[in-house]
C-alpha cells in the first residue's frame, strides 16, 4: 500500500545519500594521500635521488605547507566518523568500499602524524628561520599596503561614490589575501611557542573596509534609487510611495555605526537623503489636483527653466534640478 511504497522511496533516497556521503569520503582521503605523499617526498629528497637536509627543503616546503599540513591532521579526525557509515541495505561493493575506507583511513592518519613529527622536529629549525624572515617581509607589506589605502583608497577627498565603491572592492581583495597570509603566519608562531606579532594598521585598515563597507551598500541603495526616481513620469510617480521609501534610508543611514559620523562619504550620502526629504514635500504640492499650467509656468519663471509639460516626456529629473529649494 502507500505506507510501503512510501517506506521503500524514503529508504532509496537515504541509500543514495549516505552513498554519496560515502564516495565523497573516498574521494577526501585519495586526495588528501596524494597531498601528504608529495609533502613527504619533498621533506624526503634523498628519496628520489636529490640532496639532503634543510637547504634541500627550503625550498620546496613553505608555512603555507606547515600550516595546512598540520591543519589536515584535524580534518582527518573530523572526518574519521564518515569512514563508519553504512548505506542501509549496502550492496556488496559498498561494504567492500567501507571496510577498505576504514583500513586506508588510519593508514592516512598514521602518515599524517609521521610527516607532522618531520614538520615539527627534523625540519623546526629552517621554519623558525622562514618565519622570522616572513614576518618581517609582512611588516613592510602592511606598511605599504596602508600607505596605498591612505592616498589611492576610498577616503580620498572629491571622488564619486561609484569611484569610492571600485576603490574599495580592489582593496578588500588585498586585505582579505593579507589577513589570509597574518592567520598562517601567527598559527605557526603559536606551533612553536612564539609571541605573534601584532599589526595594529592592518586590524585599523579592516574595521574602516568593514564600516566603508556598511556605508557604501547603502549609499549605493540610495543611489539606485535616485537614479530610477528620476527616470519616473510626473503622470505616473507614487509621492507617498516615494517618502516612506526615503524615510527608510534616512533611518538606515542613522543607524550606522557612529564611527562614521564625520566621514566625507556619510556627510554627503545624509546631504543627498536630506534633500529629497525637503523636496518630497514640495512635490507633492505640486502634485495636487489645484495645480495648473499656470502655475507651471510661474515655476519656470522663478527658477528660469524651462521644461515640456507632456505627459509622455514630463519626468522627475526636469524637477530634481531646477533649484526649486532656493
Amino acid at each position: 500500500g502507500f505506507l510501503l511504497t512510501w517506506k521503500e522511496a524514503f529508504a532509496s533516497e537515504l541509500h543514495a545519500r549516505v552513498r554519496q556521503e560515502l564516495h565523497d569520503a573516498v574521494g577526501y582521503r585519495t586526495r588528501q594521500e596524494r597531498e601528504l605523499r608529495h609533502l613527504e617526498q619533498q621533506l624526503n629528497p634523498e628519496r628520489s635521488g636529490e640532496a639532503e637536509g634543510d637547504a634541500a627543503v627550503k625550498d620546496r616546503v613553505t608555512l603555507d605547507d606547515l600550516n595546512v599540513a598540520l591543519k589536515l591532521l584535524e580534518e582527518l579526525r573530523d572526518m574519521e566518523n564518515k569512514a563508519a557509515v553504512l548505506p542501509p541495505q549496502p550492496a556488496r561493493s559498498e561494504i567492500e568500499e567501507c571496510s577498505g575506507l576504514r583500513d586506508s583511513w588510519q593508514r592516512l592518519t598514521q602518515l599524517a602524524d609521521q610527516v607532522r613529527m618531520q614538520l615539527l622536529k627534523d625540519h623546526r629549525s629552517h621554519f623558525e628561520q622562514e618565519l622570522d624572515k616572513q614576518v618581517k617581509n609582512f611588516v613592510v607589506e602592511v606598511i605599504q599596503f596602508r600607505n596605498q589605502f591612505d592616498a589611492q583608497g576610498p577616503f580620498v577627498p572629491d571622488i564619486e561614490p561609484l569611484d569610492a565603491v571600485k576603490r574599495l572592492h580592489r582593496f578588500q581583495e588585498v586585505y582579505d589575501k593579507l589577513s589570509r597570509k597574518r592567520q598562517t603566519l601567527d598559527s605557526v608562531s603559536k606551533l612553536f611557542g612564539i609571541i605573534t606579532k601584532s599589526f595594529d594598521e592592518l586590524d585599523r585598515t579592516g574595521e574602516e573596509l568593514v564600516l566603508l563597507n556598511q556605508l557604501y551598500d547603502l549609499f549605493q541603495k540610495f543611489i539606485r534609487f535616485d537614479e530610477a526616481f528620476r527616470q519616473e513620469l510626473w503622470e505616473d510617480v507614487d509621492l507617498d510611495r516615494t517618502v516612506s521609501e526615503v524615510e527608510g534610508y534616512w533611518d538606515e543611514s542613522l543607524a550606522l555605526p557612529s564611527k562614521l559620523r564625520g566621514w566625507a562619504a556619510h556627510l554627503d550620502m545624509k546631504a543627498r537623503m536630506q534633500r529629497y526629504r525637503l523636496l518630497l514635500p514640495l512635490l507633492k504640492k505640486l502634485k495636487s489636483k489645484e495645480i495648473r499650467s499656470r502655475h507651471w509656468t510661474q515655476v519656470m519663471q522663478i527658477t528660469g527653466v524651462n521644461f515640456s509639460l507632456e505627459r509622455e516626456t514630463f519626468r522627475l529629473k526636469n524637477l530634481l534640478d531646477i533649484g526649486l529649494l532656493e
